[in-house]
């Protein structure tokens, strides 16, 4: 009775660990994105606060001086899913540059942008639509605002 306890805790956390594997492998989907005009009538729109401002990026650089020289509004942002601690998560860039991250989309909302950018008739165009500095904390912030239109 032992070794099957002992046998069936290995295997246990042998799936476990080739799981989390897995997930972090998992392919980039694919998103269409493409210049909207946003006064199209048949463009709807979603608007996110981008959370993790305040930290540093893995190599370094700030995310606080990245908004600060390089967000400008109406201006292009790349977002990058991922899986982290096995949930999906979003990482959100100035333009194409991926050096230049500013932060993430809040974990609650991720989910509901993934299902909107990979599906197969939409294209969307992601853009900053606001960035400053808070009065109460002195940190730079950041919004974005999704177009979306069936393609």
């Amino acid at each position: 009775m032992e070794n099957i306890l002992i046998y069936g805790g290995i295997a246990l956390l042998l799936y476990y660990m080739f799981k989390s594997d897995k997930e972090e492998e998992t392919q980039a989907p694919t998103i269409r994105v493409e210049k909207i005009d946003p006064s199209d009538r048949n463009v709807s729109e979603l608007r996110f606060k981008i959370v993790g401002v305040s930290y540093k990026n893995e190599d370094g650089s700030s995310r606080q001086e990245n908004i600060e020289k390089y967000a400008k509004v109406d201006e292009p942002v790349s977002l990058k899913f991922y899986t982290y601690e096995g949930a999906l998560a979003c990482a959100v860039y100035i333009g194409d540059d991926t050096s230049k991250q500013v932060g993430h989309l809040p974990k609650a909302q991720v989910q509901t942008l993934f299902t909107v950018a990979t599906d197969e008739n939409v294209v969307i165009d992601p853009r900053i639509a606001s960035a400053g500095r808070a009065m109460e904390n002195d940190k730079w912030g950041m919004r974005i605002v999704i177009y979306i239109k069936e393609a």
